[in-house]
């Protein structure tokens, strides 16, 4: 597109509409993987997410991109994502993520990533892993080292689950959470935010703000 190639050689950073057409590009594009996404969200089905996952990168006129899903321990698929970098020396992306039920999309900076869930504005993430939001900014969650195979994620004042490293990656059955405490539907959603972006940065090398 004649935006695409003026944006290039200028190198800047897309518009809202450049951003929500690419993400309609990301849906087309992962339609077969959307149309059997397994519909999940109770703690014991957030168990059933591993870290098995199928994906490709692939060509685009201007920056680079990719996409993929990650599979229950049963081999269905439970998220599936998309993935694309705009600027050449920043740090300007763009994730969409879904779920059967929930869509989750981050904005990555040079400090922080904003993140999005079913299309609101939640807050951010900085590159240690603390994710902030509400009006104040307050501390929502955070990701901890916890032992050599899990890292301990702990939303609001608790921690609510332990979550398997990419090192861990070949042992049968990687379960990415070990869910530690009833949660309410706002904790298991900001779970799922912090979570999957932290094994998105475990699994692939790609710029953004992501938890180190």
């Amino acid at each position: 597109m004649i935006e695409d190639f003026i944006r290039s050689i200028v190198n800047a950073a897309p518009t809202q509409r450049r951003v929500q057409e690419d993400i309609e590009e990301m849906k087309e594009e992962t339609e077969e993987w959307r149309s059997n996404l397994f519909p999940w969200i109770g703690a014991d089905e957030l168990e059933l997410l591993s870290l098995n996952h199928e994906s490709k990168w692939y060509k685009q006129s201007f920056g680079k991109a990719l996409k993929g899903v990650y599979y229950s321990i049963y081999n269905e698929p439970m998220i599936v994502f998309g993935y694309k970098s705009y600027l050449r020396g920043r740090v300007n992306t763009l994730i969409w993520a879904t779920t059967k039920k929930h869509v989750f999309m981050y904005r990555g900076s040079k400090k922080k990533t904003d993140f999005f869930i079913d299309g609101e504005a939640v807050g951010f993430i900085t590159r240690e892993g603390l994710m902030y939001g509400g009006s104040r900014n307050r501390l929502l969650g955070r990701c901890n080292a916890f032992s050599e195979e899990h890292d301990s994620v702990v939303i609001w004042d608790k921690e609510v689950a332990h979550l398997l490293k990419q090192t861990q990656k070949e042992r049968v059955n990687p379960r990415v959470f070990e869910v530690m405490e009833k949660m309410v539907m706002k904790e298991k959603l900001l779970l799922i935010a912090l979570g999957f972006l932290t094994i998105l940065q475990g699994t692939f090398e790609i710029d953004g703000a992501l938890p180190e």
